[in-house]
């Protein structure tokens, strides 16, 4: 751990002047500020600092280390072009739009990186979910339209939607197999949404990068679709109201952790949605916790196969676009969107490629990025 420690503190002096060993700060600022810069707590730095945080910690510390010091590599490639006037300035923007667009693209490549089939480890999963996080909430990078770039107009609906939505409420979903007892509940999901920035002229597209955690679940008695669905493919009411984690017969035996990409129309009244799954890890729960509830090996190892098969095929069907019914915007005047208001959308999902299963799937935003009202400059 010493030399994973002293690693984090090269790379942080270069951006912070020379490190004093006794008194643990560096020349260029107190480690408050530093900590603030950097995305952390001041008792998770003074941890990284002092040489007493885990290895899953540092590796991922001195990978944001990592790329900071590429950004500003970058900003000092873009100053020096500013400098040199035998260079036309449209290629100056060329430049620092290709700067930008590299550290984007190579932190989506890495959380898109295609579907894992078999088990994982959760320190890989929290490295991506950390590359997400500071891909969208680090000091060093803003990947969002700002009110310098509105138009002077404002009439540019994407702005008000920018910033950190999260799933509302669980939902949950039976898989239609030839085995039956397996179940999808989707936990949880954070969405970082911006103004697209290509070919979005009048501002009525978004895009969108989502981290979803996702369980599958067993059901020991192995009931019937038909015991939990409509004919029309709604959920019956009581099967929303099941608690799995409290409930005998089921027995949680997998966590999916899937990257999405999601694309959202904007007009004056609705919001239309489409996605794909493009990046997904599947994380076994340990045998040794399991004994417990399912103490015969060879079911186990045929529940563990049937799942990777679910991975491989009907899950496939998360990765195609979403069809989904469009959801009725937050507020009439986009100008009002806020914090705490909603997107709904229904949804459908396909299994086995013959019956459809309705769900309600809600984001609500929790962090707005520009929480002011765009003033027009000519009103």
């Amino acid at each position: 751990m010493k030399e994973l420690n002293q690693e984090l503190i090269s790379k942080l002096e270069k951006l912070y002047g020379h490190f004093d060993k006794d008194h643990k700060k560096f020349d260029k600022a107190p480690n408050s500020v530093i900590s603030r810069e950097l995305g952390y707590s001041d008792a998770q730095f003074s941890r990284l600092i002092n040489d007493k945080a885990t290895e899953g910690e540092y590796q991922r510390a001195n990978q944001n280390a990592d790329r900071i010091l590429s950004i500003i590599d970058l900003e000092k490639k873009v100053e020096d072009f500013k400098q040199s006037r035998t260079k036309p300035r449209w290629g100056l923007i060329i430049i620092s739009i290709i700067a930008i667009s590299t550290l984007l693209a190579f932190a989506f490549q890495y959380l898109f990186s295609g579907i894992k089939k078999n088990e994982t480890s959760q320190s890989a999963v929290n490295s991506k979910f950390d590359m997400l996080t500071w891909s969208f909430e680090s000091n060093y990078i803003n990947p969002y339209k700002g009110l310098r770039e509105l138009p002077d107009d404002c009439d540019y609906a994407c702005y008000r939607y920018q910033g950190k939505w999260e799933l509302e409420s669980e939902y949950k979903l039976p898989f239609l197999r030839e085995r039956s007892g397996f179940h999808y509940l989707a936990k949880s999901a954070i969405m970082y949404a911006r103004c697209n920035p290509r070919n979005n002229p009048e501002g009525k597209n978004l895009e969108a990068y989502e981290y979803q955690l996702h369980e599958i679940w067993y059901d020991k008695l192995e009931r019937s679709i038909g015991v939990f669905i409509h004919e029309n493919g709604d959920p019956l009411d009581t099967y929303q109201q099941m608690n799995f984690a409290e409930d005998e017969n089921f027995v949680k035996i997998a966590t999916i952790h899937s990257f999405y990409t999601n694309d959202f129309t904007i007009d004056s009244t609705r919001i239309y949605r489409s996605g794909q799954d493009i990046g997904r890890d599947l994380e076994f729960v340990p045998q040794i916790e399991l004994a417990d509830e399912i103490d015969d090996l060879k079911l186990l190892e045929k529940l563990r196969q049937e799942i990777t098969l679910i991975v491989q095929d009907p899950l496939k069907d998360y990765s195609k676009p979403s069809s989904c019914d469009p959801s009725v915007v937050p507020a009439a005047d986009f100008h009002s969107i806020s914090e705490g208001n909603e997107m709904t959308f229904n949804c459908e999902m396909t299994t086995a490629e013959r019956f459809s299963i309705n769900y309600i799937k809600t984001y609500v935003l929790i962090d707005q990025f520009i929480k002011e009202k765009c003033v027009s400059i000519n009103p």
